[in-house]
């Protein structure tokens, strides 16, 4: 799969992560709030994320996971910085919304997605028959 998903990384402004101008007098800062564009994706209520990102009318502009770590912590600290990591969270509500966002990206070509995922299924179908008693 790497020639498909290959790694890129990039610096954005503020301002494109945001999908507006941060400062703008026309943005609100909704915590802990369901990111309302993808509810068309899930069945039930969507789960709460961190930030999102409205214009004062309410509607969704961009919507973000945050996870703050300071390093050192409690376990790095008498470390050289070289020894130093960083952690990622993954709760259940980020699952829902990367795939979510995976919908969203390819809402117009469903069957470049399908194409991609068809060799991750038969391996999902393999390992399921192999190992039934995790399923």
């Amino acid at each position: 799969m790497d020639e498909i998903f290959q790694n890129q990384v990039i610096e954005k402004p503020v301002s494109v992560v945001y999908n507006t101008n941060p400062l703008s007098s026309n943005t609100f800062y909704a915590l802990e709030t369901p990111y309302t564009p993808y509810q068309k994706y899930y069945i039930g209520s969507l789960p709460r994320i961190d930030l999102v990102i409205q214009n004062k009318s309410g509607d969704c502009l961009s919507g973000i996971e945050i996870k703050l770590t300071a390093l050192p912590d409690q376990t790095t600290f008498n470390l050289s910085e070289d020894n130093y990591g960083t952690e990622i969270i993954v709760r259940p509500g980020t699952i829902v919304y990367l795939a979510c966002s995976i919908l969203d990206m390819f809402s117009d070509d469903l069957q470049s997605l399908y194409s991609m995922l068809a060799p991750i299924e038969s391996r999902i179908e393999e390992w399921t028959n192999h190992y039934p008693s995790y399923c």
